[in-house]
């Protein structure tokens, strides 16, 4: 019942964001996440649970991470994010560490640390075996990380790569949490990408 309520409760707290934004909703988020680290940790559950409730925490706590993003506490986000991977890898949950490593590259970009974004991200796609959105992300992922490195050439081909696996549809494979990885999206990190080069006249036309 507890692993049921906090799933239900990470939803309710990524709607709110959505209607209210992360400075207000960040605290319960943080609460909650610490809230559920802390009955794992302390073994305070019925044993049959533990795997379900170790994911449930490390969903928790994506959620908290991109809270804290949102209300620009990068240095929270990032330790946050950090014990999440953790989680969600020791619980072996791959779809929820692939999304929190996204968050991690694309927390490295906004960051202005391309070399860690770039290690990141390429990693994942070495990995092989990605479902065609998942590797989306991470491909816009590094292109961010190319352009700020000032390697245009790559970092247009590596979105030019995400923008052709979108439009081969939605696949079986692809986890839920994809369903905003858009041509949209891919047209504002265009648009980033130009900005990094310095570029602001092929930039602004892509925002």
């Amino acid at each position: 019942v507890y692993v049921e309520a906090l799933r239900d409760t990470s939803q309710a707290l990524v709607k709110l964001d959505t209607l209210h934004g992360g400075n207000d909703i960040f605290p319960l988020a943080l609460r909650v996440f610490q809230q559920a680290n802390q009955r794992l940790a302390a073994g305070a559950y019925v044993s049959g649970v533990e795997r379900d409730l170790m994911a449930a925490t490390g969903e928790a706590g994506e959620v908290a991470a991109w809270l804290a993003d949102d209300a620009d506490e990068q240095g929270a986000s990032r330790q946050i994010i950090h014990e999440a991977i953790l989680l969600s890898r020791q619980a072996g949950d791959r779809e929820m560490e692939l999304f929190e490593l996204a968050h991690l590259a694309m927390q490295s970009a906004y960051l202005h640390r391309p070399a860690e974004a770039l290690r990141i991200s390429e990693s994942v796609l070495d990995s092989g075996s990605l479902a065609p959105r998942v590797a989306a992300l991470f491909d816009i992922r590094r292109g961010r990380a190319l352009a700020q490195m000032g390697d245009q050439q790559r970092a247009l081909a590596a979105l030019d790569k995400a923008a052709a696996a979108l439009a081969e549809g939605i696949s079986t494979r692809d986890p839920r949490w994809t369903w905003w990885v858009t041509d949209a999206e891919i047209t504002w990190h265009r648009g980033m990408v130009y900005a990094d080069l310095g570029q602001w006249h092929a930039s602004v036309p892509q925002f």
